[in-house]
């Protein structure tokens, strides 16, 4: 049996004159066959003259009939389905003259959230509201562009685009009236894209991922606007000892720190935003031995060059960021067998300097040793070399120069 299912209340109740206006009639508790039957709906208006009307089946098993009255006064409307009436036909609707605003609604995403620099959309309703003008105006931190498209069928779609971020107001007025809703606060703010996040830090790295030592990474989302932040780090061998922690810097970015597991093991690092995957997510990360001795490099005249000067100190550079985590030893011995004094400086950065004056001139062993173990090609003989006092004044006055240079680099 086909019944009326009308949820704008524009049947029986009224509607006016002028104003498109329509009603559903739904068909879904008549069993389906082969041959299913068909709605028709007739409308006779006051002066006993048809009102056009259009019938339309929607894919849910509804029918929805549209149609615009044109005089005011007593309106018939028969309903049948394969050609018999439907329970309650004719139906009897008054038409008027007049308009109601509360009868229009307006819905879209433009209403809910605004996106900065890009158009935003929403849609008015007008049916059933009799007839009236429309008036649009939005007021905000910028004065946004707004255009208005009428769909002929009683609604407009709207577009505007804001150019800076803050809350506006969106007011529609019908007839010189609000509608439902208005004016409607909507926040502006940058757009949520997934795309525009970033994320770095030596917890994506593997060569700075070691095994049971803490690690972070920073996940940049400060270009976007704010959505849900979802990190997942799954291993192919032990699972991590403990979920990973994001903490909300309040600005755009957010700190994630966790424990790297057994080493060997292959990380898959899923960061989601909005709940869809950043760039290069999920991340592949290969956790590394705690320490890698043999990854360390040293640099410097003493270490490239076939002899050092005597009586001027020398630098030895020495890199352990691909390394791991150590303690870092460096001994000098002289030609005589007795060790050097050794100043040894760490740069913050993983890289080292180590100072030593050959005071003599001979055969000097360097000895470097990091976590415990000796790194490759230690003992390194370095050869010192005597100068006359004309070029130890010079060595001398050009160390003095790059002394005095770099001071005043500290100064600036």
């Amino acid at each position: 049996m086909a019944f009326l299912r009308n949820p704008k209340s524009n049947v029986r109740i009224g509607v006016y004159v002028d104003s498109p206006t329509d009603f559903l009639v739904d068909t879904r508790a008549i069993p389906k066959s082969s041959e299913d039957g068909k709605v028709t709906c007739t409308i006779t208006n006051p002066s006993g003259s048809q009102t056009e009307k259009l019938v339309t089946p929607l894919l849910d098993g509804t029918y929805k009939v549209s149609y615009t009255p044109f005089e005011e006064g007593r309106h018939t409307i028969d309903i049948f389905y394969d050609n018999v009436p439907v329970p309650g036909s004719p139906f009897i609707v008054n038409v008027r003259r007049g308009c109601d605003a509360k009868k229009c609604i307006a819905y879209g995403p433009g209403l809910e959230r605004g996106v900065l620099e890009k158009s935003n959309v929403f849609t008015v309703e007008t049916k059933g509201a009799g007839t009236g003008g429309l008036s649009l105006a939005i007021e905000g931190p910028s004065e946004a562009k707004m255009t208005c498209k009428d769909n002929r069928d009683g609604s407009c779609s709207v577009e505007y685009i804001p150019t800076e971020p803050g809350e506006y107001d969106v007011a529609i007025r019908f007839a010189e009236h609000h509608i439902p809703g208005s004016p409607f606060k909507v926040l502006v703010g940058p757009d949520v894209d997934e795309k525009l996040v970033k994320a770095y830090g030596p917890g994506l790295e593997s060569f700075k991922c070691r095994s049971g030592i803490p690690t972070k990474f920073t996940i940049d989302a400060s270009k976007v606007g704010p959505a849900p932040v979802a990190v997942n780090i799954t291993s192919n061998s032990k699972p991590l000892p403990k979920r990973p922690e994001v903490h909300d810097n309040g600005d755009g970015t957010f700190d994630v720190s966790y424990v790297p597991p057994n080493e060997g093991a292959t990380l898959q690092t899923h960061i989601l935003y909005n709940h869809k995957d950043i760039p290069n997510s999920p991340f592949s990360v290969k956790v590394r031995p705690v320490v890698e001795p043999e990854k360390v490099k040293l640099g410097g005249p003493a270490i490239f060059e076939n002899g050092i000067p005597a009586s001027i100190p020398t630098n030895i550079k020495i890199d352990t960021t691909e390394a791991g985590y150590g303690d870092l030893e460096v001994k000098i011995t002289g030609p005589d067998g007795n060790p050097r004094p050794v100043k040894l400086k760490d740069n913050g950065d993983g890289t080292f300097n180590a100072v030593f004056l050959p005071d003599d001139a001979g055969n000097y062993k360097l000895d470097v040793k990091y976590g415990g173990k000796e790194i490759p090609k230690t003992p390194i003989s370095i050869q010192a070399y005597a100068i006359g006092h004309e070029h130890l004044n010079h060595f001398r006055a050009k160390n003095d120069q790059k002394v005095e240079r770099h001071s005043k680099n500290i100064r600036k």
